[in-house]
């Protein structure tokens, strides 16, 4: 498949939680991706987090949370 820059957005969903309990390591390694990814295609990114998740990073990268 080929995108340029006029095509429509895709979306990435991705189920992650963070935090001081389970760690960063899932958000941090995913969000790593999901920056890859937008230098090469138009992206928007969706995190489904639990509600005590810490979706700092998230927030700060630009994408949005969903909370479960």
């Amino acid at each position: 498949m080929t995108l340029d820059a006029a095509d429509k957005p895709l979306t990435l969903c991705v189920r992650a939680d963070a935090g001081p309990s389970v760690g960063y390591g899932h958000v941090s390694r995913t969000l790593a991706v999901a920056e890859a990814l937008r230098a090469r295609v138009p992206l928007n990114v969706c995190y489904l987090m639990s509600s005590g998740s810490d979706a700092s990073a998230v927030e700060r990268m630009g994408g949005t949370v969903v909370r479960l």
